[in-house]
């Protein structure tokens, strides 16, 4: 009771076609049961399910099948959160965290409706507000994912301006801030 465990997953689904796309899937709810102990909350052999889940690059419909097999390997009841659409998705484990409020999102600095990254018009990122069940201790999670080319925008320093903004958006929050996501920055 009171910890929490977030993953970020970038599920390359925009780009894989097919049978493989479904192969893959199928794939990361294994993934996240069997992680190395490493990444178990530190203790030996337990399998710690994800509370809350950062997705990138995952087509809604996918979302919809993930969660279904996030269902069936763990038993726990997982939840796809709104807003469809934006540049990464929330998975919550319902039974051990709950949403207060609605997800928000805040549009990335350098694309508008006039940019052509990625072939998107705009790229919202999502922060949610959720309070752990157990112990009623609150915490935000934001999503992001950052283009991978921000040089089509023609605008500059679009990386450090996306986490000035972002800074900005949590500078109120009183609750821990987890920022999680694919920030295209090898």
């Amino acid at each position: 009771p009171g910890q929490i465990t977030v993953v970020t997953v970038n599920a390359k689904q925009n780009r894989i076609l097919g049978l493989a796309r479904f192969l893959a899937l199928f794939e990361l709810p294994k993934a996240l049961r069997f992680r190395p102990e490493a990444f178990n909350g530190g203790f030996a052999g337990a399998v710690t399910a994800p509370d809350v889940i950062v997705v990138q690059e995952v087509r809604p419909s996918n979302l919809e099948i993930l969660v279904r097999l996030l269902r069936q390997r763990f038993p726990y009841k997982y939840e796809a959160l709104e807003p469809v659409g934006a540049a990464a998705a929330f998975v919550v484990n319902s039974e051990t965290v709950a949403l207060q409020g609605e997800v928000t999102t805040w549009d990335d600095v350098c694309t508008t409706e006039d940019t052509p990254t990625d072939n998107r018009a705009t790229r919202d990122y999502p922060i949610a507000h959720f309070v752990e069940l157990a112990t009623n201790a609150p915490f935000v999670v934001a999503g992001m994912h950052m283009a991978k080319r921000y040089d089509t925008t023609g605008q500059p320093n679009c990386v450090p301006r996306n986490m000035e903004t972002l800074k900005e958006e949590v500078a109120g929050e009183t609750a821990p801030v987890i920022v999680a996501g694919d920030f295209n920055r090898r």
